[in-house]
């Protein structure tokens, strides 16, 4: 497996390790695990990052000189597979961090509230709202990248920071950032 393939495999999967907690402490998050670290949520994610994971293994296969003949249905088993251990995986994982977060009343009132209709509703419609989320956090960022570097630039000047390390560096630098 590549590294950056590794790495960014490693960041989805870096969760405490559980904790041994009481049985119905155990229940109560275990069942809250399952409706909120669910295949359709990690798959909404691995998706939004599929072509980072795809272009990943390709250059893993390509420095191991691997040639598939067919290499999207290659990535859509891997990503299956994947998905699904993750799945297995995140939840036990998440059940410890709800266990080690809260306490058996809440536990089980958060269970409670996940049972009703409203907490089906937002089980339901989290997916979507976390792809609105993550669509609007993309949005935002590209705003608010833009607008860093002409704030930076002003700053830069206004407040007489020597970043650059001369004066032919420092004007090509406010020039990059207006």
């Amino acid at each position: 497996m590549s590294r950056p393939l590794a790495a960014l495999l490693f960041c989805l999967a870096a969760w405490p390790a559980p904790a041994q907690q009481a049985p119905e402490q155990n229940a109560d998050a275990a069942f809250i695990a399952s409706q909120v670290a669910t295949e359709e949520i990690f798959r909404g994610a691995v998706t939004a990052n599929r072509p980072v994971i795809v272009k990943a293994l390709e250059n893993d296969l390509d420095q191991r000189g691997i040639t598939l003949a067919d290499r999207d249905r290659f990535f859509d088993l891997f990503l299956e597979e994947f998905i699904a251990g993750f799945t297995e995986k995140m939840q036990a994982e998440t059940a410890a961090i709800y266990r080690n977060a809260f306490n058996d009343t809440q536990l089980a009132d958060i269970a409670a509230f996940y049972r009703t209709e409203s907490g089906q509703a937002l089980l339901r419609q989290l997916p979507a709202v976390m792809a609105m989320g993550a669509a609007a956090g993309q949005r935002a960022g590209q705003i608010a990248g833009q607008e860093a570097g002409p704030r930076l630039a002003a700053r830069i000047e206004a407040e007489s920071l020597g970043i650059a390390a001369d004066d032919v560096s420092r004007k090509r630098l406010l020039d990059m950032l207006r």
